[in-house]
């Protein structure tokens, strides 16, 4: 049994290997995507507070919408820092391709134009990260990775199941295979449980979806092209906010990190984007957003 479960976690670790250092390796440096922007796209992510404040929200949606013609705004990322601008998503009419582009939430100016994700660096990171570049065949190859760190977890506690005896012995004087073999040992079981985490809610999370996309999704129309938006005509999204539900004061009022303006039926073809707009709630106001968007996406 012992070597049986051997095998199988030496040949589970050579199937994972590559896949899991391109995804981790991606997932670490995402971590710093807002460094990234800011760093790699200064005039754009940047911008300055003025004492008048933010600019009203209408306002600064009739300004961005005036200053890209022929799009259609869709999403709607606030900045979580007085000194970053606001992500506006938009697609072209008649299309369904998404697109951002970045406003100074002070002064109404757009700043750039509407680019997709995958040409700047950290759209290309992402979708490298969760479909290696193959839309929902890579997304179920992923998961296949993170049930493989899952079960290399499982197995190699099993393994080494004696391992409190010798979890820090690094026996340098001996050969390279037995320094790295306790080498491993160490790093495996001090890491186990964060492995473990990791595969569990990476396999439930792209298998999810498609298994989302595959049930639930099968007779919509994928990506239907946008005409224009669904908001109610002379909505407000200022008096919208000013009726919500109040937060308990212990808590800063806050606006979710994207205020869909559209009805989805879909994911948009860049469906693994974090930042698109499907399924965000504005926070202390669960009430409110039915009135601007009605969702069918799952989260992601």
């Amino acid at each position: 049994m012992k070597r049986f479960l051997f095998n199988l976690h030496s040949w589970m670790g050579l199937i994972a290997a590559l896949g899991l250092i391109v995804i981790g390796l991606t997932g670490s440096i995402l971590v710093f995507n807002e460094e990234i922007d800011r760093n790699m796209a200064p005039g754009e992510v940047i911008v300055s507070p003025t004492p008048e404040g933010r600019l009203p929200y209408d306002a600064l949606l009739a300004s961005v919408r005036k200053a890209v013609p022929g799009y259609v705004v869709t999403g709607w990322s606030v900045a979580n820092s007085p000194t970053k601008a606001d992500q506006f998503y938009v697609v072209q009419e008649g299309t369904s391709e998404w697109r951002s582009v970045r406003a100074n939430p002070y002064t109404g100016e757009v700043r750039g134009t509407p680019t997709e994700s995958s040409k700047t660096l950290t759209g290309w990171l992402l979708e490298l990260h969760y479909t290696l570049f193959a839309d929902h065949a890579g997304l179920i190859i992923a998961g296949l990775f993170a049930t493989l760190l899952f079960f290399l977890g499982v197995t190699g506690v099993w393994l080494y199941r004696g391992f409190w005896k010798t979890l820090f012995l690094l026996r340098w004087g001996r050969s390279a295979r037995i320094f790295f073999s306790d080498t491993h040992k160490m790093v495996g079981i001090t890491t186990v449980v964060f492995n473990l985490i990791l595969g569990f809610t990476g396999a439930w999370w792209n298998f999810s979806h498609i298994l989302h996309h595959m049930l639930e999704e099968e007779h919509v129309e994928e990506d239907p092209p946008i005409h224009r938006t669904f908001e109610a005509p002379g909505t407000s999204i200022d008096a919208l906010i000013a009726k919500r539900k109040p937060k308990p004061p212990t808590t800063s009022p806050a606006i979710s990190p994207c205020l869909p303006l559209r009805r989805m039926t879909s994911f948009p073809t860049a469906s693994w984007r974090p930042m698109a707009p499907s399924a965000a709630t504005m926070e202390a106001s669960p009430p409110l957003m039915p009135s601007l968007v009605s969702s069918r996406t799952s989260p992601m």
